[in-house]
């Protein structure tokens, strides 16, 4: 097995394959403050970008190669970090890695053009709670959260309005994802459950619960919806 690329050169189009290794040489170590920690992080698609967001509020944009700060961003060589006035608790990028959207802690959702630092959206009021999940739709067009508050809300980059909120989970949300259609959305919870929704109608169309090693209702961390499908998922919960 291995990754598969199609490469042009010199107007002809051949085909290399990298053989997948296990990684047997630890990375660079990026280092916080004493009195900060990383609560979230995220790679663009793309790969262009590695994204901490801490406990301080502060988003930085580091070389992953080198473990230091990326300095050849303009808004960071001037200090000028993009940032929450809390705790930032998620990180989700656009498909085209255009587009960054975090989540705090004071339920606050911003969107970002890392490659400039301008914050293009706000939502003050996202959430009730910490924002703890976030995920774009495969257009772009808009961005699904879930909260502490127990709901799922997708907000509108247009409008910059909260357009449709899905109800019915117990404790936190945990996890959310779009559907390779974007017709539906997956969410996971701290209830132990997983529900589906119509993304359109904000139906709950499925609910079910992972079978949990143990016999004990078991918090659920992700689910994500397999590549190009609408109907498989991957589970992940705390055991």
């Amino acid at each position: 097995q291995g990754v598969d690329q199609l490469l042009l050169a010199g107007g002809a189009a051949r085909r290399l394959v990298e053989r997948e290794a296990y990684v047997s040489v630890a990375g660079p170590v990026i280092k916080f403050g004493k009195k900060s920690h990383a609560e979230c992080a995220a790679f663009s698609p793309d790969g262009a970008f590695l994204v901490s967001g801490s406990i301080d509020g502060f988003l930085e944009v580091w070389d992953f190669e080198r473990g230091k700060l990326r300095l050849d961003l303009p808004y960071q060589e001037s200090d000028q970090l993009m940032m929450h006035d809390a705790a930032v608790l998620s990180l989700g990028f656009s498909r085209d890695s255009e587009l960054l959207a975090s989540g705090s802690q004071d339920g606050v959702l911003k969107v970002w053009r890392p490659r400039t630092g301008q914050c293009v959206r706000r939502f003050p009021k996202a959430h009730a709670g910490g924002v703890t999940c976030v995920a774009f739709a495969r257009d772009g067009l808009s961005v699904a959260t879930g909260s502490f508050d127990a709901l799922v809300r997708v907000h509108g980059l247009k409008s910059g309005k909260s357009l449709k909120e899905m109800r019915g989970h117990t404790s936190y949300v945990n996890g959310v994802d779009w559907s390779a259609d974007g017709s539906r959305l997956a969410s996971a919870s701290s209830d132990g459950s997983v529900r589906v929704w119509d993304a359109k109608s904000c139906d709950c169309l499925h609910s079910f619960r992972p079978p949990a090693p143990t016999g004990a209702e078991l918090a659920v961390n992700s689910a994500t919806f397999l590549p190009n499908s609408s109907d498989a998922l991957l589970v992940c919960d705390r055991s």
